[in-house]
């Protein structure tokens, strides 16, 4: 990503990195708080009392589906760097 102007105090941006729609930014960036990510906006604040036990069971669903296929995706590499080293 090239460096922009933030409109909202004129300054600089540098990003540090990007993954996919992950922007990861320096420690100066991330006093900065941007306007949206994925298209929503970021001042979209949840509080503890609007999260419910269903949205809570979803994320750890989620969380878990995830850990699994990370898992597996281990599991896979480690199998063909053992076929690897047979080599």
């Amino acid at each position: 990503v090239l460096p922009g102007t933030d409109f909202r105090d004129g300054h600089n941006l540098s990003w540090a990195s990007e993954d996919g729609d992950l922007v990861v930014l320096t420690e100066k960036q991330s006093r900065k708080h941007p306007q949206s990510v994925q298209g929503k906006p970021a001042d979209t604040d949840l509080s503890a009392s609007s999260v419910t036990n269903a949205d809570l069971a979803v994320l750890i669903a989620a969380l878990k589906q995830t850990t699994e296929a990370l898992q597996g995706q281990n599991r896979r590499i480690d199998e063909q760097n053992q076929r690897l080293e047979r080599l």
